[in-house]
């Protein structure tokens, strides 16, 4: 394994019976294998990011630092920040058959996405001060993604602080605790 620098955020994923690690800084990720003598072997199926998460049996990466392979529609610059998805039930493909499948949200606002979550059936990310739902994520036909904010000024300080609690989503904002119910938030 290579050394981290320490400002690197490591991330996991556990997605079927197969188990990531990796970080957004480095083009290192391992997967576990457990009949490896190392446990961990280096892994090439899965994007850098920041943020993973589950939703509709696929697997979401916030934050692309480095696409895959197959995304080569993807133009990493500072004017969106980019969340890439595998095909359904299938970790080692990244590219749709309809198209690369990824979504670039707009930082116009000078802000980066903060986290990702799947709340009552719907996908979200988040940035400081605000929440985008990712639309038509939960089929194989990519073409007709989308994103569109929901929230313009209540937005997730980190990944680490959202949590579902009595059918209710909370968490850290710039101004508070945050709570959605997914249809109005306080």
């Amino acid at each position: 394994m290579s050394t981290l620098p320490i400002t690197a955020r490591l991330w996991k994923i556990q997605y079927l019976n197969d188990c990531y690690l990796g970080t957004n800084q480095a083009t290192d990720r391992w997967q576990f294998d457990p009949t490896a003598s190392s446990k961990l072997v280096i892994s090439t199926y899965i994007p850098c990011g920041k943020y993973p998460f589950e939703a509709f049996d696929k697997v979401f990466m916030v934050n692309i630092t480095t696409p895959m392979v197959g995304a080569a529609a993807i133009t990493l610059n500072n004017d969106k920040s980019i969340v890439q998805y595998c095909n359904i039930g299938d970790l080692k493909a990244w590219d749709g058959t309809a198209g690369d499948q990824w979504l670039g949200i707009s930082r116009n606002d000078g802000e980066n996405l903060t986290c990702g979550f799947k709340f009552k059936g719907n996908v979200y990310v988040g940035k400081k001060h605000s929440i985008h739902q990712l639309l038509n994520v939960d089929d194989a036909d990519v073409t007709t993604d989308g994103s569109i904010c929901v929230m313009p000024n209540i937005g997730c300080l980190g990944q680490d602080t959202i949590q579902e609690i009595n059918a209710n989503m909370y968490w850290l904002s710039a101004d508070g605790v945050a709570e959605w119910t997914g249809t109005s938030y306080d």
